[in-house]
């Protein structure tokens, strides 16, 4: 699918789709269409007792001769007074979603409202008309000649001629803008879709060298050997149960002028999480190719730099490892040191994200970062605590976390933060060594995650982003690749 702009309705062959508002009919929309077809609309929506509430849909098959389009699709867009970039975006994914239940081809889309942000609406139904339009089915034959929606044409209107071109300006640059974030987000959810056997350590690292020469980006990728000698032995240990060698990815972007700060964005890469010897049951098991969703979304960021060209250095950092069961694998008990010389009494191997996050936090001290975001499906604690469409925050610097919660719902990523006590340090105590991989049994094990990777950070200001609800909600068919566009939106505008 191709989301472009035009100054006008073209004469398509499919469908018009229109915002409804309750009450208040398609008012901001009456000039773009015409007068014809609008009281046509208006008889129609008298008849089918159309209110235009939040996410209804009406369909009407024209058969008339005030438009070539087939079909004219009312969304209601409830009480305009209402609007918000949240609800453009559901208006958009409705849009392409009833487009496709059409079977259609081509559709053209007036603005919800002329009035509104214009850029900020442009972007907004771009990255949700792409996000909607999402499928991963590179493995699966077809036997529908369907291929799915092919043009969205957004209309930006105007009262006046002499503002067309100057309208049609904005609303292209928020298009494109929205069509960057939005190829990155694909990239993630391509990343986290693919099944481990395809996206192994070694193969998400060739993802990454690609991304980083599309880029002009610096690129290390540290091997077993490297790793050992760095003293990663927190990050080394949950490999080892794996035939598949590890790899820790790094990637560095830095601006042509003096950089304002230097971020590092770490995101857990455990391309297939079985448990290890602490084992989860199959249905458990079967998302577990998803557990690479942070790293998915991080490399999502970065292939975005080119374009973007964001005035802090950046350091993504991506350790992968798969989480297996092999003769070699770390056992209940095991004492494993970290990069920074810390022990880790091992309690149960399926802790494992914290375990590799904590040496790739540890690197991105070692590398001089002003600040740490880490983004990881990490407990399920938190997909209890919050749902599966919340990614819980968890800090060691408030005013950090507020900039990203902030970023993250502009960009349509909700985010809450959730309270750390020392209660919560105090549960990873360990008699044995300087902690333990697991607090106490059924209590905070969101916070547990938390205080446990901020043991690495040499008092760096961090901010902890667990995403085990909206890196795959339930029901989805996909992963959804969350978090990409609110980093995104962080480091552009927030940071």
């Amino acid at each position: 699918m191709k989301v472009i702009g035009s100054p006008s309705i073209p004469p398509v062959n499919a469908a018009i789709i229109a915002s409804f508002y309750k009450g208040k009919g398609i008012e901001s929309q009456e000039k773009e269409l015409a007068s014809e077809l609008t009281g046509f609309i208006s008889k129609v929506v008298l008849e089918e007792k159309f209110t235009g509430e939040l996410g209804k849909t009406l369909i009407i098959r024209t058969g008339c001769d005030y438009s070539t389009a087939t079909k004219i699709i009312l969304i209601g867009a409830g009480e305009k007074e209402r609007l918000n970039l949240n609800r453009i975006r559901k208006i958009a994914s409705i849009a392409v979603s009833t487009a496709e239940k059409e079977r259609l081809d081509n559709v053209s889309m007036l603005l919800p409202d002329k009035d509104y942000i214009l850029l900020k609406t442009a972007k907004a139904i771009t990255e949700s008309a792409y996000f909607t339009a999402y499928k991963f089915d590179k493995y699966k034959s077809s036997e529908d000649d369907y291929s799915g929606l092919q043009n969205l044409q957004i209309i930006s209107p105007s009262d006046e001629a002499r503002l067309v071109n100057f309208y049609q300006g904005i609303c292209s640059q928020g298009i494109h803008l929205g069509t960057i974030t939005a190829n990155a987000q694909t990239l993630a959810r391509n990343i986290a879709s693919e099944p481990a056997k395809y996206m192994t350590p070694e193969i998400l690292a060739q993802v990454a060298q690609q991304v980083a020469r599309d880029n002009n980006l610096k690129i290390k990728i540290l091997t077993k050997k490297d790793c050992k000698r760095l003293g990663m032995g927190s990050f080394l240990a949950v490999s080892e149960g794996s035939d598949k060698p590890p790899r820790f990815i790094v990637i560095t972007y830095t601006p042509q002028a003096k950089p304002k700060k230097h971020i590092a964005i770490v995101g857990k890469g455990v391309t297939f999480d079985s448990g290890g010897l602490s084992i989860k049951p199959s249905d458990g098991m079967a998302t577990m190719k998803c557990d690479k969703s942070g790293a998915a979304a991080v490399i999502g960021v970065m292939s975005t730099m080119k374009k973007f060209h964001p005035d802090s250095k950046i350091t993504m950092i991506a350790p992968a490892v798969e989480n297996m069961t092999g003769g070699g694998a770390m056992k209940l008990g095991d004492i494993v040191t970290a990069m920074n010389g810390k022990t880790i009494e091992i309690l149960n191997t399926d802790a494992e994200g914290r375990l590799i996050l904590a040496d790739a936090i540890a690197y991105a001290v070692r590398e001089g970062a002003d600040e740490i975001i880490d983004i990881a499906t990490l407990t399920g604690a938190c997909k209890v605590a919050l749902g599966d469409d919340i990614a819980g925050v968890m800090t060691n610097s408030d005013p950090f976390a507020q900039k990203v919660i902030t970023a993250g719902n502009e960009a349509g990523e909700d985010m809450w933060q959730l309270p750390i006590r020392d209660s919560n340090r105090d549960s990873i105590k360990s008699n044995v060594a300087d902690m333990k991989n697991i607090g106490d049994k059924g209590l905070a094990g969101a916070q547990t995650g938390f205080v446990f990777l901020e043991r690495f950070t040499n008092d760096k200001p961090l901010v902890h982003l667990d995403i085990a609800g909206p890196a795959w909600p339930n029901g989805a068919k996909w992963p959804t690749g969350f978090g990409t566009r609110a980093l995104i939106n962080y480091l552009l505008n927030h940071s």
